[in-house]
């Protein structure tokens, strides 16, 4: 399986960043599909770094601050807060793995991690 390169993931990221959170702050409507995109480019740039010592620091700092943008928005959008508790706690557990050096298939609920 080959994985693309950053450099080649973070235009669509950032696109899709643009996407979700460009309404989530203009109080427009969230569309959860256009976060799970979000996410899985996120997921997918984190393969490309799995186990690497330099991660860019601009990546590190949007998988950083997605999570706290979403968490600035809950108290302006009550009737969505669980969703978006739930969507910022994915992106925080994608910062925490990829600093790790690991993805979300390394942890594997009620299988014994082997370091």
């Amino acid at each position: 399986m080959s994985f693309r390169t950053d450099s080649e993931i973070a235009p669509e990221l950032h696109e899709a960043a643009t996407q979700f959170f460009v309404p989530l702050q203009t109080m427009q409507p969230v569309s959860s599909a256009v976060f799970e995109r979000l996410h899985a480019l996120v997921v997918e740039l984190m393969r490309s770094y799995k186990g690497s010592d330099r991660v860019s620091k601009s990546l590190l700092h949007a998988v950083y601050s997605m999570p706290r943008i979403i968490s600035a928005e809950l108290e302006h959008r009550p009737a969505e807060r669980q969703m978006l508790e739930q969507m910022a706690q994915k992106l925080e557990m994608c910062f925490g793995l990829l600093l790790l050096g690991e993805v979300p298939e390394d942890r594997q609920p009620g299988v014994p991690r082997i370091i």
